[in-house]
């Protein structure tokens, strides 16, 4: 063999290697940076912090953790056995209520699963050296799934790493009874931190030790069942039955096999190497890989378990067990890929060149050196399909979990705020929330009811909600904190529709922070809010219902309805005759009579009203479409409330409504056509001026509603009548 195809094989290995290095110290760096950053984070980053926290400040306090009777308040469900929650009590109970120590163990148990990932991988190539256990543990701590969970204040990464940890003890010692004892113990254990971990790890092992030793597997059986089986017993008896009603019967909530499909697609496009390994090892695997009959059952295993990530509420949590079988697997894949053609020791050749010398040349047969090529191509295309698949899945880390949880930490001011206003409240009364409700534990607030977990309950018919309903109905809360994610009205989930309608007949919402609607009781001495679309003394009626508050922009207002985007009306605010301009497809416009101004016109303007990044399926009434002057009376339905914003923008369900001064022959103003650009800035008072319109509008002398004299700037206001205000 000569010089210059010894230094081939060895500097296109060693490239590899080094950018293999690169790119998995670039993913858990990022890892480790967002970690470090979101543990201290002082407010919460998800809604299932709140119930936790409150779950481990009740066991400080004595209180049951499975009451079997929700007939009176707290109305409070424990989805999950007790082990994380127990945990994390005893840092409450001497540290005082916070998220720091649950996110704390949620961090050091996602860390201490990569390790133990790579202890896996070594004990099927123990010869492969440290990079098939690095590129395990990379791929396992940078999917998105498993980074975003990793500093929450939940239960999933400490039942992870209890559960691989047993199937680890089980792959290492299978003869060992006292290993098999502490494996299943583990089991137990990760089960009762959360019971969908019951499965994936300890089939897999059953597997494993089934066809190595069937005594040992019957042993492992034996004591994971009965231990389980026992422990369940004890605490149903000492929660009066109530165990078995909060973590089995409360969680069976509506299935929806479109949101499986959805995050299949999501798992394909983020992963799809990892897809193509997998494909390829389940079906050679059997043949040439000894990992395969443990990996393969726990792959198979997690998949089942992840498919109830179809039941309505649920998250990406269902899926971090999934993620660490597909990040075995790929440290399994390059271990065994490394060198996938063996070369007998004496046959190889000395690649070790000395410096400053160029060597002689080496007799090989031919074999050897067909082999050390074909592991090098091998091992170049492994190279290549690793990089691919890190750099996807650290871009996908960086523009989804880390994005989001950048943009709430972003929001400190307005969680201080919020904090103070549950403060002050708190001394009058019970505070209701969902998103935010961590907030109230950490503050020593008990939380009242978990909206989303006792909607279902009430939707299945297993809980009465009238008592609760009373209770919005005589303004027992002087807060109720509902968030108003900006894509999606999670709140329709979270929230019954009873409970809805109680809130908008009873509250009214008088601040917008952190994203979070700040409800407060409706005081009918001192506001007037509006009636069927109208307000006392207006002339003309409200376009559409804004029970989520109205935001002012650019002498527009956005009228923020409770629906789903496509299902809040949007009527004609008084007669008139209606148009849709060649430059729109999600708005219309109507010219009016000007009550105010006998013989002039003035123009009323309904934008955004299509879906999200879909202008063509505009939510205007087909009739109007295109329209040249279609009369239409006060009240006729022309649409329904949309998300759109433009070709790339998306926000809340929402109505864009404006009043647009008629030009010198009644006609819609030229100037005002861009409208349809919701970022465009309408023509300033002084342009008005100078154009010969009559200036200003007052949108609240016509409907009634509130304005602002602030442009450029989103500005909150009440769905209130502005005659009610001072």
């Amino acid at each position: 063999m000569k010089f210059v195809e010894k230094l081939f094989l060895r500097d296109l290995r060693l490239t590899g290697k080094i950018l293999l290095y690169f790119f998995i110290g670039l993913a858990i760096l990022v890892f480790l940076i967002h970690g470090f950053i979101t543990i201290s984070f002082k407010y919460p980053l998800d809604y299932g912090e709140g119930p936790l926290l409150n779950q481990a400040l009740r066991i400080t306090k004595g209180e049951a953790l499975y009451p079997p009777d929700l007939s009176t308040p707290p109305y409070l469900i424990t989805n999950y056995p007790p082990l994380y929650v127990v945990l994390n009590a005893f840092f409450v109970w001497i540290f005082g209520p916070s998220l720091f120590f649950g996110r704390l163990i949620s961090f050091l148990c996602t860390i201490g699963t990569a390790l133990i990932i790579g202890l896996i991988i070594k004990t099927f190539y123990p010869q492969q050296g440290v990079l098939p256990r690095l590129i395990g543990v990379s791929f396992f701590l940078i999917i998105p799934y498993v980074l975003g969970w990793s500093t929450l204040f939940r239960i999933d990464m400490l039942a992870l790493l209890l559960s691989v940890t047993g199937l680890y003890i089980v792959v290492n010692k299978s003869d060992n009874n006292l290993s098999i004892i502490l494996a299943a113990s583990l089991f137990v254990l990760s089960a009762y931190t959360r019971q969908s971990f019951g499965l994936a790890g300890p089939l897999a092992a059953i597997i494993w030790l089934g066809i190595k030793n069937r005594k040992q597997a019957l042993k492992l059986i034996l004591i994971y069942s009965i231990v389980g089986l026992a422990v369940f017993g004890a605490i149903q008896l000492l929660s009066n039955g109530g165990f078995y009603f909060h973590i089995i019967k409360a969680n069976v909530n509506p299935f929806n096999w479109q949101t499986v499909i959805n995050y299949g697609r999501d798992i394909a496009r983020k992963m799809p190497w990892i897809l193509f390994s997998l494909l390829v090892y389940l079906t050679l695997g059997w043949r040439y890989c000894r990992s395969y009959f443990v990996l393969a059952p726990y792959i198979i295993g997690s998949v089942l378990a992840a498919l109830t990530i179809g039941k309505i509420g649920s998250n990406v949590n269902y899926l971090v067990e999934l993620s660490a079988a597909l990040a075995i697997l790929m440290g399994v894949v390059s271990g065994k890929l490394w060198e996938f053609f063996q070369i007998d020791e004496e046959k190889k050749p000395d690649l070790n060149i000395p410096k400053n010398k160029i060597p002689e040349i080496e007799i090989i047969d031919s074999e050897t050196r067909i082999k050390m090529w074909g592991n090098l191509i091998i091992f170049l295309a492994l190279t290549t399909l690793l990089i691919s698949q890190l750099a996807n899945l650290t871009v996908d880390s960086l523009l989804e979990p880390i994005s989001g949880h950048r943009d709430r930490m972003k929001m400190g001011v307005a969680f201080t705020l919020l904090k103070e206003s549950i403060n002050a409240a708190a001394i009058s009364g019970p505070i209701l929330a969902d998103e935010y409700m961590a907030i109230l534990p950490d503050n020593n607030i008990p939380l009242y009811i978990q909206p989303f977990e006792l909607s279902q309950l009430a939707n299945a018919g297993l809980w009465d909600q009238s008592t609760f309903l009373a209770d919005i109905n005589q303004h027992t809360f002087p807060l109720i904190l509902i968030h108003h994610f900006q894509f999606y009205p999670v709140y329709l989930e979270r929230w019954t529709q009873e409970m809805q309608d109680a809130i908008y007949k009873n509250y009214v919402a008088k601040n917008f922070r952190a994203d979070t609607l700040v409800f407060e009781p409706k005081n009918d001495e001192m506001d007037v809010f509006p009636e069927n679309r109208s307000c006392p003394n207006s002339p003309w009626q409200i376009p559409s219902e804004s029970d989520m508050g109205l935001f002012w922009y650019n002498r527009q207002l956005i009228l923020m309805g409770a629906g789903y985007t496509g299902e809040v009306p949007v009527h004609a605010i008084a007669d008139g005759m209606l148009y849709q301009f060649p430059q729109w497809k999600t708005a219309v416009a109507i010219m009016h009579n000007n009550p105010f101004d006998p013989g002039r016109k003035i123009w009323s303007f309904y934008g955004d009203m299509a879906p999200a990044y879909n202008a063509d399926s505009a939510y205007i009434d087909s009739r109007f479409l295109g329209a040249e002057g279609v009369p239409v009376k006060a009240g006729d339905l022309i649409g329904y409330q949309g998300q759109w914003l433009g070709p790339s923008q998306s926000t809340w369900v929402h109505l864009r409504f404006a009043l647009i001064p008629a030009d010198s022959d009644g006609g819609f103003p030229e100037v005002f056509l861009p409208i349809e650009n919701y970022y465009s800035d309408l023509p300033s008072l002084q342009d008005q001026i100078n154009l010969g319109f009559d200036v200003p509008i007052s949108i609240s002398s016509y409907l009634g509603l509130p304005e602002s004299n602030i442009f450029g700037t989103l500005v909150f206001l009440p769905f209130q009548c502005a005659i009610g205000e001072d």
